[in-house]
């Protein structure tokens, strides 16, 4: 099991999304080294209650830091 420190590079989604220096932490199993937009999209909506398209969710609008 990885543990990841997922934080956005600037606002998204609009008005109803997430602003800049949101934080989630996404869990993935063992032997996923790494965070997709799926995986990004699901944290956030559990975590924050914000339904994003995966489109917004890629990785390259996120700061991703593996904690564990």
């Amino acid at each position: 099991m990885a543990i990841f420190q997922v934080t956005s590079k600037m606002s998204l989604g609009g008005s109803n999304g997430i602003p800049k220096g949101t934080t989630v932490q996404v869990i993935t199993p063992n032997g996923v080294n790494s965070v997709d937009a799926n995986k990004i999209q699901a944290a956030i909506k559990q975590q924050l209650g914000k339904d994003l398209q995966t489109s917004v969710c890629v990785a390259a609008h996120f700061e991703v830091v593996r904690l564990k």
